[in-house]
């Protein structure tokens, strides 16, 4: 079962999960890991709960090409938290806590016996996980190896984290052939995890998606027999779920700003509305996704209450179909919006990947999904009817996003023992072990090259592999500007602002953010590309 801790503590900052969404306070931010979430864009986190250190007793793994590094001379314990990939013991929540990360860390005991991998416990149920984190940081107790969400990191105070690219361009001692560290990562997830300057922060190595689930009793007795394939479908759909089921909502959205929604709809019209400038909108290679395209776009009016297709059109959709979400959804539900579906509260809802799992655990009725539909030239003035921008609130934003604190955020961290973990990090994207602690968990795609998924998420795979179209217009800078987007839209869905007042809010509240990020970072160099 999914507990309401769980749910509600991940950070999935593009899903968000809940991702991202990776898990927040909603989720898995996804979020979860949000999630994560992403949404989040979230996979979560079981307050209270104990954590073993891995046993020796483990059988070897095999995913060793040389034995490991032979120059680590560190002594001593690795702390490490995994967020949702934690094998934290047993709860009544959570009867079934994932284990191979134990596994893993046995294995690679075996190989390096003066080192000893502790797994740090869940903050406790109801924690904000970036307020955590901060406060550690502040009193140099961040561990070792630790979950964060790489847009979050790329924007966290100067000297927090490790730049890992020194590393990244070393050969990972585990995996036979391997040259560069970095050819393990595809190159889609790279682009969108380096800040501005190149400078990678988290080894990135799992991906989530959003998608829509559904209630096949409700869909059947509306006489709906397949799936919607374009946004004009499902809003016809929603009229026939709403007049076949009495009482229950035709869709379940979490619009508060403790979930990350927000920014999987943003991403979703943004990625199918600019499709056709996206050479104006990336301009590192990173197909716009990276801190610095999204910037130089707001700072020249691609992005902004000036364009239609940023903000307004999509608006102007939101507020027809929210007319068939679920009541209060400007609030999160209690237990989340999941449980609505569980209880057939709701005929459909707006989740990711992660979900899959949860939702079978609390037995909710017999459902399928389906991608979020395609959006056209009829849903928006300048829609794209050729693109399908279904995925594009997905990506590398999920639970296996681990950063490693600089002394200044970690008073144990020295030279010798950044050696250590690093090397350990290396153990764990072997593909053999990204695969059994990714697929053991079921709700992330493993991304390590050579990884494969679970049979029943094999058609994400690909995705996981190719560059992601994902433009954001701007929502992700930060979590409190994506909040204050978030309460924009609600302020315009609930009829408390024109759709003017809203954009231009939401327009003043992105130029501040972008202001504010230029003026922390001048080795940016923003002006050259704004002649």
């Amino acid at each position: 079962m999914l507990s309401a801790a769980r749910y509600e503590n991940m950070i999935f900052h593009y899903f968000g999960k809940r991702g991202y969404r990776m898990k927040s306070k909603k989720c898995l931010k996804i979020g979860a890991a949000a999630l994560a979430a992403m949404m989040a864009l979230s996979v979560g986190m079981t307050g209270c709960q104990k954590t073993e250190n891995a046993s020796s007793t483990t059988s070897a793994s095999g995913s060793t090409a040389s034995g490991g590094s032979a120059s680590i001379t560190y002594k001593g314990t690795i702390n490490f938290y995994p967020q949702a990939y934690n094998p934290v013991a047993p709860t009544k929540d959570n009867p079934n806590p994932p284990t191979k990360f134990k596994e893993v860390a046995a294995d690679y005991q075996k190989l390096h016996p003066d080192i000893k991998i502790s797994f740090v416990a869940n903050p406790p149920a109801g924690t904000d996980y970036e307020t955590w984190l901060k406060t550690k940081a502040a009193g140099g107790q961040v561990p070792d190896l630790v979950w964060e969400q790489a847009p979050n990191a790329n924007t966290s105070a100067s000297g927090i984290w490790t730049d890992l690219v020194p590393f990244m361009n070393k050969a990972n001692p585990y995996v036979e052939g391997n040259k560069q560290w970095i050819d393990l990562f595809p190159k889609a997830v790279i682009n969108q995890i380096k800040d501005v300057s190149g400078k990678i922060y988290v080894i990135d190595a799992d991906y989530v998606d959003t998608l829509i689930f559904y209630n096949k009793a409700m869909f059947q007795k509306a006489g709906i027999t397949e799936t919607p394939k374009t946004w004009e479908e499902m809003i016809e759909d929603c009229k026939k779920l709403k007049q076949a089921n009495p009482g229950v909502a035709p869709m379940g959205i979490d619009m508060s700003t403790s979930n990350t929604v927000y920014s999987w709809f943003a991403r979703v019209f943004n990625s199918n509305l600019y499709y056709k400038d996206i050479d104006k909108i990336d301009i590192d290679g990173s197909k716009g996704n990276s801190t610095l395209s999204k910037i130089v776009a707001v700072k020249k009016g691609v992005y902004g209450a000036s364009d239609p297709r940023w903000c307004t059109e999509w608006f102007q959709v939101m507020k027809d179909f929210s007319q068939y979400w679920q009541p209060g959804y400007s609030t999160a539900p209690q237990g989340g919006i999941i449980m609505s579906f569980v209880n057939k509260k709701v005929a459909m809802y707006y989740d990711g990947t992660w979900a899959n799992k949860s939702l079978k655990d609390d037995k909710a009725p017999d459902f399928g999904s389906f991608p979020v539909p395609q959006i056209t030239s009829k849903t928006c003035k300048n829609g794209n009817d050729s693109i399908n921008t279904a995925g594009a609130a997905g990506g590398p934003y999920a639970a296996w996003q681990y950063a490693i604190p600089t002394k200044k955020a970690d008073n144990s961290m020295t030279d010798e023992k950044l050696q250590a973990v690093v090397d350990f990090a290396m153990f764990t994207t072997t593909p053999e072990n990204n695969e059994k602690v990714c697929n053991e968990l079921g709700e992330f795609i493993p991304t390590i090259v050579g990884a494969k998924p679970p049979e029943s998420l094999s058609g994400m795979a690909e995705a996981a592999q190719h560059e992601l179209l994902a433009l954001d217009g701007a929502c992700n800078l930060s979590m409190p500007l994506q909040q204050s987007l978030t309460r924009e839209l609600q302020q315009y869905l609930l009829g408390k602002k024109t759709l003017e007042q809203a954009v231009q809010a939401c327009d003043q509240a992105t130029k501040k953010e972008v202001d504010q990020q230029i003026k922390q970072h001048p080795d940016w160099d923003i002006d050259k590309y704004l002649k």
